[in-house]
């Protein structure tokens, strides 16, 4: 923790245990609300193509 180790600044090293446990939580939301597993169903858009839509 940062309080222990006040020299360590750099986030991404005590805020690693938060980024995992919010990974879990998201999965098992998608899971729990039926996301999960439908990342084959969509077509892939290059960016230019996107930009264009918001032109």
């Amino acid at each position: 923790m940062f309080v222990d180790t006040p020299e360590k600044f750099d986030p991404r090293d005590y805020l690693k245990p938060a980024r995992d446990a919010m990974k879990k939580v998201v999965a098992q939301r998608m899971t729990q609300f039926g996301q999960a597993g439908h990342a084959g169903d969509y077509k892939p858009i290059p960016l230019a193509e996107v930009a264009k839509q918001y032109k």
